[in-house]
């Protein structure tokens, strides 16, 4: 299996993981190369921060946003500060923290995408004010937010993808309760106004769901997998993808077992798509040509920034 220049992510959960007060939450992120899996990892660059967004770059993450835990929630701080953490090449693994600019709106529980490799979208999210539904540019060069049009309404946890270097879809996220409405972003456009997406009649039924993992398997399709839904409260197996250029939505195998993909970003190689679950941190596998799930065993975080975790040939 060629996986040479993609990563996998993968975010721990301070909520249900943190066990001493004063740890920072860290990014493990993971290659496969032949049949083993090289791990590396490092803290988040602040302290105590929970619901931040990442995006990844080859040997780069950026970080935007989150929010800083308080007793009464109403106490609660949010931010704009962004990060980019590189993973350098030297034989010490060094990683390096660099501040940049902040975004114009402190921010909790955004989406966060990028579009060819220069600018990154935050999008929704939730603050001291509520749900929001603002969204911002960064452009990665002059290192500069910029605010951009707001989504059709106010939501957090919302999922993005980007197709051909151009359009963001947003797939649900969570109102007052999880919503089912399919957005739709064209970044060259003069306007860059969010558009809904209207499913042809006879696509799969798209029901209100957040913490979805999503992944381009095409220029024009995305796989949709798991999540959250709004009227159980649980995690799922569903499996559907979304034809953007058709506007429909159809039924794929699900995954091996319900789960969540909050703060995971999968490694897309040309046969197949590795992602860890939030649920118990998982590796699936998706074969592409049979379009079906596999799950190997939990992955092995270790502390080191550069670990080697034996695995079954892919």
């Amino acid at each position: 299996m060629e996986c040479q220049t993609s990563w996998m992510y993968y975010c721990s959960n301070p909520r249900e993981k943190r066990q001493d007060p004063k740890a920072r939450e860290y990014v493990a992120c993971a290659v496969a190369e032949g049949k083993e899996i090289v791990v590396r990892r490092c803290n988040v660059p602040y302290d105590t921060l929970y619901h931040f967004a990442i995006f990844p770059l080859q040997n780069v993450i950026y970080f935007t946003g989150g929010g800083m835990p308080a007793s009464d929630s109403a106490n609660e701080q949010f931010y704009s500060a962004t990060f980019r953490v590189s993973f350098t090449k030297s034989p010490a693994g060094d990683i390096i923290y660099d501040r940049k600019a902040s975004m114009n709106v402190g921010r909790a529980n955004h989406g966060m995408t990028g579009v060819a490799n220069k600018f990154l979208f935050v999008v929704g999210g939730s603050n001291e004010s509520g749900n929001l539904d603002s969204c911002e540019k960064y452009d990665m060069v002059a290192n500069k937010w910029t605010e951009t049009a707001p989504l059709s309404e106010c939501k957090r946890w919302v999922t993005l993808c980007t197709l051909k270097d151009r359009y963001i879809f947003a797939f649900g996220g969570v109102t007052d309760k999880a919503t089912e409405i399919i957005e739709r972003l064209d970044t060259e456009s003069a306007s860059m106004g969010w558009g809904t997406v209207k499913l042809l009649s006879g696509s799969e039924s798209w029901k209100g769901c957040f913490f979805v993992g999503a992944q381009a398997v095409s220029d024009s399709r995305v796989l949709l997998f798991g999540g959250v839904k709004n009227d159980v409260e649980a995690e799922n197996r569903q499996c559907l993808e979304f034809d953007s250029t058709a506007s429909t939505l159809r039924a794929q195998e699900g995954l091996t077992m319900p789960d969540a993909f909050y703060l995971t970003k999968g490694c897309d190689t040309a046969k197949c798509l590795l992602i860890v679950g939030n649920r118990a941190e998982d590796l699936y596998i998706y074969d592409k040509k049979t379009k079906v799930w596999k799950a190997m065993a939990k992955m092995l975080w270790n502390p080191e920034h550069r670990v080697e975790y034996k695995a079954d040939t892919f």
